[in-house]
């Protein structure tokens, strides 16, 4: 069957039972080998705004939870375990990855997962009067929504995750961690100038600028950052 048309998905029906974990809004989810204690962490935290009732069931206690459970799990490189494993430095396998956009699939917006659904290849490429049909933007935009999903909730966790971190330094080390931090705040921004010096001056202005600011890059270069005592 080939679709025409958003309209085409409004009356179109979309199971709701996938298996063994009972998500917050009624949809079960068979998981493939993601520990049911991050499963139920992620969607707590996911839906926690929606939630919450008291001062502790909050957004920011329910990332608290979840980061403590992903820790336990996966104690070294935790964040190399969100990422897809298609990426380099990931630790995630295929199947963990699978459950993890599953479960950030399950709170997505109906509509968004009855478009996810489709198989593009069932889209007709236009409608009867010859114009563009917008299903397929409509659905290639909705099956990326898990993954930015999943992504929004891995940028959490990762400013959790570095403010854990900072909460078990010593004095000494957050002035390290800041002084590190400015110097690649410094390359980059540096970096960015010369782009944009190069994209704007004149012969006569880079022949004259260009020396003194490659001898300044590779000072900045060789900086390195000895911890402070």
């Amino acid at each position: 069957m080939v679709l025409l048309g958003v309209s085409n998905l409004i009356s179109r029906e979309f199971p709701t039972n996938y298996g063994n974990i009972i998500m917050s809004n009624n949809t079960e989810l068979k998981l493939a080998t993601l520990p049911k204690a991050i499963a139920t962490a992620i969607t707590d935290y996911v839906n926690a705004d929606r939630k919450a009732t008291n001062a502790e069931d909050t957004r920011a206690s329910k990332l608290g939870t979840l980061c403590t459970v992903l820790i336990t799990e996966y104690p070294n490189d935790t964040l190399s375990y969100l990422i897809s494993p298609k990426t380099e430095g990931s630790l995630a396998s295929v199947e963990l990855y699978s459950d993890l956009l599953a479960i950030h699939e399950t709170m997505l917006p109906d509509n968004i997962r009855k478009l996810a659904a489709i198989d593009i290849g069932t889209i007709a490429p236009k409608l009867p009067d010859g114009s563009p049909n917008p299903m397929k933007p409509a659905v290639t935009s909705a099956k990326k929504q898990s993954a930015s999903k999943l992504a929004d909730t891995r940028e959490a966790i990762t400013k959790r995750l570095k403010a854990i971190k900072r909460g078990e330094m010593t004095p000494a080390e957050i002035d390290t961690d800041d002084d590190i931090k400015a110097l690649t705040r410094l390359r980059t921004t540096f970096a960015t100038l010369g782009k944009q010096f190069e994209a704007i001056a004149k012969e006569a202005e880079l022949a004259e600028g260009s020396k003194s600011y490659q001898t300044l890059g590779k000072v900045i270069a060789a900086m390195v950052i000895e911890p402070n005592h």
